[in-house]
């Protein structure tokens, strides 16, 4: 099977945004702000979620 660098990876771009959104929230509401009511937040986790799925299940490489 083929490999490529971690960061070439749909999957792995997808986890680390969504944990940077999460993170983002987190310190939002230490300051009263909650980002998660924004609407485009919400569509932008969805993307996420649908190309995390997508990565893992069109995945035909190993990371290395």
């Amino acid at each position: 099977m083929n490999t490529k660098p971690w960061y070439l990876s749909k999957t792995v771009w997808a986890g680390i945004i969504t944990a940077l959104v999460g993170a983002a929230q987190t310190i939002g509401l230490q300051f009263g702000v909650n980002i998660l009511d924004n609407h485009v937040v919400s569509i932008v986790l969805t993307v996420l979620g649908v190309l995390g799925v997508y990565g893992r299940v069109s995945s035909t490489t190993t990371i290395k």
